[in-house]
């Protein structure tokens, strides 16, 4: 972003800049900063990373809180099966 002349703190911060999303069509610098953001993205790999991250976190989430994923499972089965019920009886 830096590269074409855009500063954001963040890879999300484009999307909450104020500026956009005032009119039922972008500005022309709307459309600038969304090229420049999405080239961006591409260069970096961000999408994939973040989500390897992510996925990464989530399953050490799942690991460390087993038991408790296990007895959410549980419950929702239960739900499931009297949601079924109530469907069936029509």
């Amino acid at each position: 972003m830096k590269e074409k002349g855009f500063r954001y703190s963040a890879p999300l911060a484009v999307t909450a800049d104020a500026r956009w999303g005032k009119s039922t069509r972008p500005s022309r610098q709307e459309i600038a900063v969304a090229q420049a953001d999405i080239r961006c993205k591409e260069k970096t790999d961000l999408v994939s990373v973040w989500a390897g991250v992510e996925t990464r976190m989530q399953n050490d989430a799942i690991r460390s809180r087993s038991k408790e994923f296990r007895v959410l499972k549980a419950e929702k089965e239960q739900w499931l099966k009297a949601a079924r019920r109530v469907l069936e009886r029509g």
